[in-house]
């Protein structure tokens, strides 16, 4: 499965911190080792800071996850549906995002949304590793009489 995430829609939704430098990367390696455990991708599109201006869009790959920023003339939604416009098939891909009018925007292009925090429920479900279920440990009867002698003797 492959996804696009409206970047500060998926932090905000799990940070009420600034969106500092050091605060996006921190969330970037949280998702990016998430999706690693689910098998998933995605492309995770941030407007720019402002400090980091420039006119063109820059990414960082580091499977399983891509980071992009939009260029300064263009909103981070806006690149979204530019990158689906230009996929063959946008009904293979799911936006996440909680934001109705980039959803609206989405469905009309053809993709398929899922809600910032259905995303993360979703990935906290596939990550959760399923504990083999321990066996019961009994003792046999001679067992049993056996510690319970070894345990009256050490304690005379």
């Amino acid at each position: 499965m492959y996804y696009i995430i409206d970047g500060y829609n998926l932090f905000f939704e799990m940070h009420d911190a600034d969106p500092s430098d050091l605060n996006r990367k921190n969330f970037v390696l949280l998702i990016s080792n998430l999706l690693k455990q689910t098998k998933y991708s995605a492309e995770m599109i941030f407007d720019t800071p402002l400090h980091h201006e420039t006119i063109f869009p820059h990414t960082s790959e580091k499977p399983p996850l891509t980071v992009a920023y939009a260029p300064t003339n263009l909103e981070a939604d806006d690149l979204i549906i530019e990158k689906l416009h230009g996929i063959k098939k946008p009904e293979k891909i799911t936006v996440v995002t909680s934001d109705r009018e980039l959803s609206t925007r989405v469905r009309d292009t053809g993709g398929k949304v899922i809600k910032s925090k259905a995303f993360l429920l979703l990935l906290k479900k596939r990550t959760k590793k399923e504990r083999p279920a321990e066996k019961p440990h009994y003792e046999s009867v001679k067992q049993q009489d056996r510690l319970e002698k070894i345990f009256l003797d050490n304690s005379r």
